[in-house]
């Protein structure tokens, strides 16, 4: 319980007060003791800035507003933010280094982690992890790749939703647009020794897929692979093997490919 000031006068209490010297304003000013002392805490008309916050409940950051009545969750109400409006959090690092939220327990050993959500400003790679293990990993252009990667064959799954060029680095490519007159064009065989594209075509959409250049797919002829009418989520898988460890995997799904 705080000391009572009722009856004393200024002169006899003015150490246990606090003080913002040149009064609260908008600009952030440091808080500190009547004997001059600062704290780690300044205010403005606008906010408040502070250094370790310790909290024996809940904490809430809100914006003034008044949100419906809501109780979060006991095992996740430590920090609530809280809006009538829009709400978020945002980690700020340094361009070349990486905002992290990790999801630990108490009796870990300093410095390890648990689940890790990661986002590296470098490479502009978002990353999930699970036991220091990454099982999930999207990159800038939004491929995202699954499993332990240096693996072969990699896990790795692509979004496409207009003409593009794959690279040798593909693996699994999902075509959603339901635009025609879309192409998508396969690397160069001589990148590809031993690996294999599974192209997925889930729009509505007849998405032609074509060579590298003047070479054909395997040596093999122009082939039309169409979903059946009666069942559109059904699968028609074409396996070229012509030539060894050069196989293309090319899968329909609603639309049709055309192999030219």
């Amino acid at each position: 319980m705080g000391t009572n000031l009722s009856g004393s006068s200024i002169s006899s209490t003015y150490q246990t007060l606090l003080k913002v010297d040149g009064g609260v304003d908008g600009t952030l000013k440091m808080i500190s003791d009547g004997d001059g002392t600062d704290t780690n805490t300044k205010v403005s008309t606008s906010g408040i800035s502070t250094g370790t916050i310790t909290t024996s409940s809940t904490l809430t950051v809100g914006d003034g507003s008044t949100p419906a009545s809501y109780t979060p969750a006991a095992n996740a109400d430590n920090f609530i933010i809280e809006s009538t409006g829009d709400a978020g959090l945002t980690i700020l690092s340094g361009d070349t280094n990486d905002s992290t939220i990790n999801l630990t327990d108490t009796a870990a050993a300093n410095g390890s982690t648990g689940g890790v959500i990661g986002y590296d400003n470098n490479t502009q790679e978002l990353t999930l992890k699970n036991g220091n293990v990454t099982g999930v990993k999207i990159d800038g252009t939004g491929k995202t790749t699954f499993g332990s990667f240096g693996t072969t064959p990699p896990r790795e799954v692509k979004n496409l939703t207009a003409t593009a060029s794959l690279v040798a680095t593909d693996d699994f490519v999902i075509y959603t647009s339901n635009t025609g007159s879309q192409t998508i064009t396969l690397p160069a065989k001589a990148n590809l020794t031993g690996k294999s594209i599974t192209i997925l075509n889930a729009g509505d959409a007849i998405l032609t897929v074509t060579a590298n250049g003047s070479e054909t797919i395997n040596k093999q002829s122009n082939a039309v692979l169409p979903a059946t009418a009666s069942d559109v989520h059904s699968c028609v898988t074409l396996t070229c093997t012509g030539v060894a460890g050069f196989d293309w995997v090319i899968t329909a799904m609603v639309g049709a490919v055309t192999v030219s």
